[in-house]
């Protein structure tokens, strides 16, 4: 094997282990066909996995991009491309612990007060309730309770949305609880809400007034014309370029996700590998893993300098350990135990 086919091999392995826009999504990838000049090499997968980004990465097809262009309708406000490319301020602490904030979907809103923590401390809270219910053997558990507003910590998530609604009711400003219910609508919750895209897309739209990048985010996902085949968002017509403007605006607003997707999306149908790896570069730096392999494929391709790439590392592992602790860690290994659960509870009555 010469070098130039080993490293094409490699940045092919790369770019088909490159993180996914979210978790616990279940699909079924579809059979892929590689052509060569000698024989054919058919590779199936049929299992259930993550959504995995979109392996044509290497292999852009411009006819598709000229469809999602023509498809395109509406008026798509600009982006000042400046502030697009600035590495975003650095996130709130949590009011607990005091360190930084992970990404969102690692912290827990509080609908009772509007308060963000991340999740250790919210384990925390929990387990601490716990210990002292057992050692003042409790005959009626205690349940823990919110350390700013002191309500009890909701029980279930039928409890939970209840109070969402009632903070969007009592607080109609507050874009966080409109963010989580607009994703929640969009999504459904089994037997907790009914899924009703026009009322969550509504909502997510309501939030993004109020400047919620979270729900910028959602709604690069819902037009993301990549995430067509996953049925997430029915109903909702693919955009290319609505999707690459709400993206825009979230990874102005600090989401490392959004912004390696805008990557994902750039490299897919525009074809520029400095703007491309300038996202990836971002995102890398933000903590987000999946875009550090991305850099390191910039790295390979000569598009990235060895000082940058350097930087970025740094840069990487310096977010990476500001939002970690031990409790959290604990949090996210548990949280995930649930998430697992969960599914195998919604296999299980399918």
């Amino acid at each position: 094997m010469n070098m130039s086919t080993k490293n094409n091999s490699l940045v092919a392995e790369l770019y088909s282990d490159m993180g996914k826009l979210k978790l616990g999504t279940c699909v079924k990838k579809k059979r892929v066909k590689k052509k060569r000049a000698k024989k054919d090499i058919k590779a199936t997968t049929d299992t259930y996995s993550p959504t995995p980004l979109f392996a044509t990465m290497i292999q852009p097809e411009r006819d598709v991009a000229t469809e999602l262009f023509q498809g395109t309708s509406g008026h798509i406000p600009s982006v000042d491309k400046t502030s697009l490319f600035v590495k975003p301020d650095r996130k709130e602490d949590c009011p607990v612990c005091l360190l930084v904030l992970p990404e969102f979907n690692l912290c827990h809103y509080k609908a009772c007060c509007g308060k963000i923590i991340c999740l250790g401390c919210m384990k925390g809270i929990i387990d601490e309730q716990n210990e002292r219910n057992k050692a003042e053997k409790l005959k009626s558990n205690k349940l823990p309770l919110c350390p700013f507003c002191r309500e009890p910590v909701e029980t279930s998530g039928e409890e939970r949305m209840s109070r969402l609604h009632s903070r969007v009711y009592a607080k109609p400003d507050d874009c966080n609880a409109l963010a989580i219910l607009g994703f929640w609508y969009s999504e459904g919750k089994r037997n907790i809400i009914p899924q009703d895209i026009k009322y969550g897309i509504e909502l997510l739209l309501r939030a993004t007034e109020l400047g919620s990048s979270q729900a910028y985010a959602s709604l690069g996902d819902a037009y993301n014309p990549l995430l067509a085949e996953s049925g997430e968002y029915p109903g909702v017509e693919k955009d290319l370029l609505r999707s690459v403007h709400y993206y825009e605006m979230a990874a102005i607003g600090g989401e490392m996700k959004a912004r390696f997707n805008l990557g994902v999306l750039n490299n897919r149908f525009f074809f520029d590998d400095s703007i491309t790896f300038k996202h990836f570069q971002i995102a890398a730096s933000q903590g987000f893993d999946q875009a550090l392999k991305a850099v390191q494929i910039g790295y390979m391709k000569g598009v990235i300098s060895k000082g940058e790439f350097e930087a970025t590392l740094r840069e990487n592992y310096e977010s990476k350990t500001a939002v970690n602790s031990i409790q959290r860690t604990e949090a996210y290994e548990f949280w995930c135990i649930q998430q697992r659960y969960d599914l195998f509870t919604l296999r299980s009555e399918l």
